[in-house]
């Protein structure tokens, strides 16, 4: 998602000449903040919009890597997670809360 609040996951990747693999995996590359700025980044592709709220906008959207299993997109796979907050316009303090966390399944093949 992106910081102009418009209700998107956008998709994009690093250019780098090689998979980078942290050293848990088996590799030599910890060092993740200098190839973010080192390699350069592909465009920006919608992945999903969300249904956007009554009120504000949704927020605090991510990926849950590995969630599927081995048929994770970050395991080779073609499945990925994504959730967000989602305000629903009552009373934060309310029984049924001001926020519900919204989930979708994104399958890649």
């Amino acid at each position: 998602m992106t910081q102009y609040t418009d209700n998107t996951f956008f998709w994009r990747y690093l250019k780098a000449p090689r998979p980078l693999i942290p050293g848990y995996l088996g590799g030599n590359d910890d060092d993740f903040v200098s190839a973010i700025y080192k390699y350069p980044w592909s465009a920006d592709y919608t992945l999903f919009k969300t249904p956007p709220p009554t009120r504000s906008y949704n927020y605090a959207g991510g990926v849950h890597q590995g969630y599927y299993g081995n048929d994770d997109i970050t395991q080779g796979g073609s499945r990925m997670l994504l959730t967000w907050t989602h305000p629903t316009g009552k009373q934060a303090q309310s029984a049924t809360t001001g926020y519900q966390l919204i989930s979708a399944e994104i399958n890649w093949s």
